[in-house]
């Protein structure tokens, strides 16, 4: 079974969330939301085929693979407002602690941890 998860925009950085929406009136805000927008929605985290895939980028796209059984662990890191909507930001680690992705934002990240590590 595959699962593709993609971050949330609130969940990236819920005060910053908010500093950008209350300048949307003012037109500040648009261009920053539009651009923000189009980096989370060209984020995905893929599980699937015995892999867990990370594809980012908006203009260069970055392709970041790691066959599931050499995962070593999945660290999450919350700050209290990431907390308060459910997301996280997940750092990966092969077996040599060597460092794979990150993806910011994700929700349920204790969900997306146990998918991987399964």
């Amino acid at each position: 079974m595959t699962h593709t998860i993609r971050p949330s925009m609130i969940g990236q950085n819920p005060a910053h969330f908010a500093i950008t929406i209350a300048l949307v009136p003012l037109l500040i805000g648009i261009p920053i939301l539009a651009l923000w927008m189009l980096d989370v929605d060209l984020t995905r985290i893929r599980i699937g085929d015995g892999k867990l895939s990370v594809r980012k980028g908006i203009i260069r796209h970055r392709l970041t693979e790691i066959d599931l059984d050499q995962i070593g662990d999945i660290r999450i890191a919350q700050s209290r407002l990431q907390r308060l909507v459910g997301s996280g930001d997940l750092h990966v680690f092969d077996r040599q602690d060597q460092w794979v992705a990150t993806v910011l934002g994700v929700k349920e990240p204790e969900r997306i941890k146990q998918l991987a590590l399964i």
